[in-house]
């Protein structure tokens, strides 16, 4: 697996959680605590090899922006219908850090 699909792949699997606490939400089950929290944004700047100073607001703003977005997608139990949006948020985050 190249490393461009990998960070896809974290990004998927993130926004299919995200999913899954919205929809928890939805029916009451409010994550007041980080509870449900897995921190795969960092892992991502990491792989994206991001130093801390350059991720910024708008490289986590971009990226929460794409996780609040899967909310709108078809819950899917492998998180196929996420994999189109995930790779246009990958694109979005390498075009706001610093080159």
């Amino acid at each position: 697996m190249k490393k461009e699909d990998l960070i896809v792949s974290l990004i998927q699997c993130n926004m299919q959680h995200c999913q899954l606490v919205l929809n928890l939400e939805n029916i009451g089950l409010e994550d007041r605590v980080g509870v449900f929290d897995i921190n795969l944004m960092e892992i991502v700047a990491w792989l994206m090899c991001a130093k801390k100073t350059e991720i910024d607001d708008e490289w986590m703003e971009t990226y929460l922006n794409f996780m609040n977005e899967a909310a709108n997608y078809k819950v899917t139990r492998n998180g196929t219908s996420l994999k189109s949006l995930a790779e246009k948020c990958y694109e979005e985050l390498k075009e706001v850090l610093p080159t």
